[in-house]
């Protein structure tokens, strides 16, 4: 499973923009900003994997893990923009998969560029729709 999460600073949490896979389990739907391992993507920007997260001191059940709260391998990805962490993509892994940190980074770029053209097309529809209805109450 992996899911998009957004921050929203003014309401101290991450929220879920999108998940995909997983057969049965789900994610949460927000998240806070701390504590735990997803808050440390947060602060430091980098990415994290941890095969074994329960391992880690760091590792929150509440928050680092599928809304069963069953722990799994976890990769996260930090989501910037102009060099300002946004949110995380967080991976829920099988046991035993083939993935490496620096696949993380690439993944992390990638969806960066991503999230960042999706946030400019909601501001350009947004900009489009407040100018046509300047443009109809001018007509009326």
């Amino acid at each position: 499973m992996v899911s998009l999460y957004l921050a929203d600073p003014n309401a101290g949490v991450l929220n879920l923009e999108s998940s995909a896979g997983g057969e049965g389990a789900r994610d949460r739907r927000n998240l806070p900003l701390s504590p735990g391992l997803t808050a440390r993507v947060l602060e430091k920007g980098a990415v994290i994997l941890r095969m074994k997260p329960i391992q880690d001191p760091e590792f929150d059940f509440d928050i680092d893990t599928p809304e069963d709260g069953i722990p799994l391998p976890l990769l996260f990805m930090p989501i910037s923009i102009r060099g300002r962490v946004i949110g995380l993509v967080r991976a829920f892994l099988q046991q035993g998969a083939p993935v490496s940190s620096r696949t993380g980074e690439v993944a992390a770029a990638v969806l960066s560029a991503a999230v960042r053209n999706g946030l400019l097309y909601r501001s350009l529809v947004s900009s489009i729709e407040e100018i046509a209805e300047a443009r109809r109450l001018g007509r009326s």
